[in-house]
Parts: structure tokens; sequence; C-alpha cells
């Protein structure tokens, strides 16, 4: 992805400029904005008095704590897709599900839109022609309190209970239709259109070992997993659940609690399954055996949204599937933009985990697969 798609940086005084003139906020404290990592967004947390009703969940964010999200201008295009985004975010919500609610802007919607030249008036950076043909979205959700499971140390049982969480929004989001899902543009982090990212790797990675991995990892996917597609179920899946974008809490005796989910900015209209592969990945980086330190956060899952033996015994390709994605598109997008480090947060455990899982192969891992199907919350508590 090109660097350029991002929406100019933000001053905090630009921010504060910015919601000022377009959410109905008192008392913003500009001391308080400050930019949140994001792939290809731009985020900018702060505290203010919101002047309007906003509903309230078991694990609800601070009635003063907000972030603004002013997306790429790429994204911006698809304003189904963004809609689609808000109303998942509220169809969760009403489910008991802790995510970001998004707040309404003066004129009473959920959804902004800037020109380019109205943007970069709130930025340092000057606004070129080019720039000033783009239009970007923006828009204001609460913001979740506690920890990034990145944060936290997560046990067996602590994958158990990420593995139920996942199951139970993987369940709801069955229920949920929207025309945004079909309307998106090809998304480069769709599992379905991981083929597509074969050119992309030729012209990224340039250690020919590491190409042929990846190549690799098409072929088995390209064999295993797109024959299959068309008889999956689907669903509109969140499609980045990785552990910066899980919320929990952690008490004082290190008891680890997930409560919530942000970023639903990739969702997709997949097959289901793809949901559970993709946090399966994310999971199972920089661990020792990565399969096998996965196997209770499927064994929790499958207690909250049981899968079909065929959509399991896909799980070992998807897998995969991520994490060349992970790399093909982290490769190219660091040499576009090597400010951009975010990128790097999964991007070499990524190379190292997809070498280890090649190494255990798919027959130990169906055995994996086989024996966490019938596990419980207890067989874990104690690992």
């Amino acid at each position: 992805m090109m660097a350029d798609i991002r929406p100019p940086s933000l001053s905090p005084q630009g921010v504060v400029k910015l919601l000022n003139d377009y959410f109905p906020f008192k008392h913003i404290a500009e001391s308080s904005v400050k930019e949140l990592n994001s792939y290809d967004d731009r985020n900018y947390y702060f505290r203010g008095h919101f002047l309007g009703n906003i509903p309230k969940s078991e694990h609800s964010s601070s009635e003063n704590e907000f972030v603004l999200k002013v997306l790429n201008w790429r994204d911006s295009e698809m304003k189904s897709t963004v809609e689609m985004q808000t109303e998942v975010k509220k169809f969760l919500f009403s489910k008991g599900i802790n995510v970001p609610f998004p707040v309404a802007s003066v004129n009473g919607t959920e959804i902004v839109t800037l020109s380019g030249s109205s943007l970069f008036s709130y930025s340092e950076v000057s606004c070129d022609s080019q720039a000033a043909q783009y239009h970007y979205h923006a828009r204001v959700l609460t913001y979740l309190p506690g920890k990034l499971l990145s944060d936290v140390f997560v046990s067996p049982s602590v994958m158990f209970q990420l593995g139920e969480y996942i199951g139970s929004v993987s369940r709801e989001m069955k229920l949920f239709s929207h025309p945004g899902a079909s309307a998106r543009k090809l998304l480069q982090w769709d599992l379905q259109h991981l083929l597509t990212l074969r050119s992309l790797a030729d012209k990224s990675i340039s250690d020919l070992d590491k190409l042929q991995v990846i190549h690799k990892n098409f072929h088995d996917f390209e064999e295993n997993v797109v024959p299959m597609m068309p008889t999956l179920p689907h669903s509109i899946c969140h499609n980045d659940l990785n552990d910066m974008n899980i919320i929990v809490e952690e008490n004082q005796l290190g008891d680890v609690e997930v409560v919530g989910l942000i970023d639903f900015n990739d969702c997709v209209y997949t097959p289901t399954v793809f949901d559970l592969g993709i946090a399966m990945a994310y999971a199972s980086l920089e661990r020792p055996d990565p399969l096998k330190s996965v196997a209770p956060l499927l064994s929790g899952y499958l207690k909250e949204n049981p899968l079909t033996e065929k959509e399991i015994n896909l799980l070992y390709y998807v897998i995969l599937g991520r994490l060349t994605q992970t790399c093909v598109n982290g490769e190219y997008t660091y040499h576009s933009d090597p400010s951009n480090k975010y990128i790097l947060t999964h991007l070499k455990p990524a190379w190292e985990t997809i070498s280890k899982i090649q190494a255990t192969g798919k027959k130990v891992c169906d055995e994996i697969w086989h024996d966490a199907a019938s596990k419980t919350l207890k067989d874990y508590l104690f690992n």
C-alpha cells in the first residue's frame, strides 16, 4: 500500500479545531490529544465532554475519553463500506459485546466527509494539488479503557477465553448484514484474494529462500482452500483479530479478562472460519510451538461457535495464508514508507512462525486440532 494514501498528520491544536467544527464537544483538553498507532489511517485519543447521549455497557468506556479516526482517502472512496463499519459496531454493542461506539456529529451523522484542502487546513503539512483532489471520512468513537492483549502474558486459560470471546463475536456476526459488505473493492487483507499478492511478493521480497516459502503457501492455499470457499459458511467478519485490537483487563493478581474489540476497518464478507484462522495466526506469533500454543483458542471458539470438520481441516492453510499476507504486505509497505514502524510489529515474528508451522506440518496439526476440539477451560487452567 502506498504511503501517500494516509491522511496528513494533525497537530493537537488541529485535532481540537476539527472536533469543535464538526462534533458537539466542549472542554476538549488539548494536552490530552495523542496520536495512536494505525496501519494506514490516523487515530487521535482525546478527552472532552460530549453534548449528547452515549449508551453504556458492562465494560463501558469513560464518558470523557474518545478517539478521532480519520480514514485514508482510498477507504474513504467506499462510503457504504464505511457506513457498514459504523453499523456493525452499533449492532455488536446492542448484543452486549464491548466495542467503540460511534457518536453523532453536529449534523446528526456519524461520518463527516472532509475535502483534501479542508482536512489539510487542520494540519501543519501543506496541501499539494494532488492531495486536494481527495476526500477523507472522519468519525469519533468512544475509547475503550484497558490494556492491549499484546501487553499481557497470554496463558493457555487466557487463550481459551480469547477463543470464547471471538467465537461469541462470530456467532453474533452471522446475524448481521449490510450492503456495504458487497460494495467493498479488492482488499489486500482479504484472504479470499490472497493469490492476488503473488506479483507483489515477487516485487517486495528479495530473499529468494523467503520468496520460495511464500510461493509454497500460495500454492497450498490455491490447492486446498480456494476450491472449498464457495461451499463454506460466509458472514461479515472483523478480519483483523490481532493482539493490538483485543482489549483486556488485568487485576492485581495478574488475572486477565478479555473485555473488548476495536478496529473494524477491514471488515469483509468472507468465509466465517477465516476470522478464527486470522486470530490463531496472530496468537501463534513468538511462540516456541505455534500450533500447540493456539489449541486452547480453538477449544474456546468451538464452545461458542461450532465449526464443521471441513472448516477445521482448513485452519492450517488459513493460518499460513494470513501470515503470508503479513509478510508480503509488510515488506511492501515498510519499503514504501520506512517511517511506518507499526508494520514491523508482526513482520519479523510472522517470518519465524511460518518456518515453525511448516516444520511441524499438516499431519501433526490435525492431531493437535482433534485433541483441542474436546477440551474445556478446566483442561487449561493449571497449564
